[in-house]
């Protein structure tokens, strides 16, 4: 190529187009392209050129030849793809000719449940062009430098795609539905997508991929609709990248709510009805709430404990948050008096009742889920395995 070409040639960056064609993903790249290629070619004493691939492996998969060629005559120098690619292996194939023809050439390579070709052209009087085809598309990426010239050397390299599971648990009594415009997208892309809808006590699950093999990390956000009875509309936004993932509901949505578990490549959200509190009074004596001790540490109360609760009955109360507390006191007919403080914690998934006082009384408790309080006599009798349901 003539001093004057190159010169044009470098004026002009590369080329790049992306075609899908049914599963597999192609993508063609051309060249450094010389302008007025006729009159170059009468300035042309050689018409040597050549084409080394560099292949980079940067897969934990052996990568198979199953197939390769080269189109045109006088083949100066050949070097052709290895029948094996090691995992994490870098290999080398070189194609050198000298033709006033173009040539072009490929290498295809089968591994477990996928494969990949490389093609290549370096003419004489056009661009040098390079196209990569490879199959399952949302696994694997693959992308190149350099390859310019007639003395063309290219770097390929064949990655695996960094990958997210996302399962969503709707442990709810109501249907959530998929708000298609909360869609949000930072970096990566669908290779499935959020459903619809989740029904009642139902599961879904999608996929995403970094394709751009960009290593940002994949980031996303999708917002699913509710409605809960006496509420407002509700809305439960969930949230995903490397750092932090969260699902948060609107402070109207009736005390329903949710968070995320696990981590990269997996992560898990949970959508959950308020949490209900039951103080079960299994004695004689009334307990009377004591106001200023009523305390949610996380969320709000949806309903409030009641102001007292008579004897051999319960109390129930529904909490939006994860952390609270309040305190029962009791005043027998026989002079006794004491109190029973009650508080939870779902980090701990524990809840506890403390009894303090006179007359000999005594509470238990049941863990996450359940979150019952049980304040008892203490009696000989006293059945304190099913607490007295």
């Amino acid at each position: 190529m003539s001093e004057n070409a190159q010169n044009l040639a470098a004026q002009n960056p590369s080329h790049e187009s992306k075609t899908h064609e049914d599963a597999r993903r192609t993508k063609t790249y051309q060249g450094d392209v010389a302008e007025d290629a006729s009159s170059n070619l009468s300035e042309k004493i050689s018409f040597n050129r050549s084409t080394t691939v560099n292949f980079h492996n940067n897969t934990s998969l052996t990568l198979d030849l199953t197939g390769t060629n080269s189109e045109g005559d006088s083949i100066l120098h050949n070097v052709p793809p290895p029948n094996v690619i090691q995992p994490g292996q870098q290999v080398q194939w070189i194609q050198k000719v000298s033709s006033l023809e173009w040539y072009s050439s490929y290498a295809s390579y089968s591994f477990p449940g996928g494969s990949l070709t490389v093609k290549w052209t370096n003419p004489i009087s056009s661009g040098n062009t390079y196209t990569m085809s490879w199959d399952p598309t949302p696994d694997y990426n693959m992308t190149y430098t350099g390859g310019k010239g007639t003395e063309a050397t290219v770097d390929v390299y064949f990655v695996a795609n960094e990958k997210l599971d996302i399962t969503f648990y709707n442990q709810s009594d109501l249907s959530l539905t998929l708000d298609p415009a909360s869609l949000l997208i930072q970096d990566g892309e669908f290779t499935t997508q959020p459903p619809a809808s989740i029904a009642a006590g139902g599961q879904a699950s999608w996929t995403m991929v970094d394709g751009d093999d960009t290593k940002k990390g994949i980031k996303g956000s999708c917002i699913y609709q509710f409605q809960a009875a006496n509420a407002e509309p509700g809305a439960a936004t969930l949230l995903w990248n490397p750092s932090n993932s969260m699902l948060s509901t609107n402070q109207s949505s009736g005390g329903y709510g949710g968070d995320a578990t696990g981590s990269y490549p997996s992560l898990s959200f949970y959508f959950h009805p308020p949490l209900q509190a039951i103080l079960y009074n299994q004695t004689n004596t009334t307990l009377t709430l004591d106001p200023a001790s009523v305390q949610n540490q996380d969320g709000e109360f949806v309903s409030q404990p009641p102001a007292s609760i008579a004897p051999q009955s319960q109390g129930t109360w529904n909490v939006a948050g994860t952390k609270g507390s309040c305190t029962y006191q009791y005043d027998d007919d026989s002079g006794n008096s004491g109190s029973a403080e009650l508080w939870w914690d779902k980090s701990q998934t524990a809840c506890k009742i403390n009894i303090s006082g006179q007359g000999g009384y005594r509470g238990s408790d049941d863990n996450y889920p359940s979150l019952n309080f049980y304040f008892q006599p203490h009696l000989p009798h006293a059945n304190t395995g099913s607490h007295g349901q």
